[in-house]
């Protein structure tokens, strides 16, 4: 059960932001929302409106992960350590998304997959 608290944290937000499916273009955005805490300059609507995001960056690679656990997605899996952590994984999808620009055009959970498997390959 404690495994699918943030795929449920990630639905009910979504849903309560009338969110469903986010391209990689849209998640990168969300995922570059964590810069925005670092402007000594930002006012308190702007920072709050970057930690959503993030939130939604976050969760969203946590469902993901949690997902390629349990069974594959899009044929990858992943075998993350159990301290692992949601910021982490928000940190390696950032990553990829910066490190492949030409692969924006491809589904979140999609970019999320490859990013998490290559962090964290299953050992055969």
């Amino acid at each position: 059960m404690k495994r699918a608290l943030p795929l449920i944290g990630l639905l009910l937000a979504f849903d309560a932001m009338g969110m469903g499916f986010i391209g990689g273009h849209e998640l990168l955005q969300h995922c570059r929302a964590v810069e925005a805490d670092r402007d000594p300059g930002a006012n308190i609507e702007s920072i709050i409106q970057a930690d959503r995001s993030w939130l939604i960056c976050v969760w969203y690679a946590a469902g993901v992960t949690d997902a390629m656990e349990a069974d594959s997605v899009d044929g990858l899996r992943a075998c993350t350590p159990t301290n692992t952590t949601g910021t982490q994984l928000g940190l390696v999808t950032l990553d990829f998304l910066r490190e492949h620009p030409e692969l924006l055009h491809y589904s979140g959970h999609s970019l999320v997959a490859i990013a998490v498997s290559n962090a964290f390959p299953c050992s055969l």
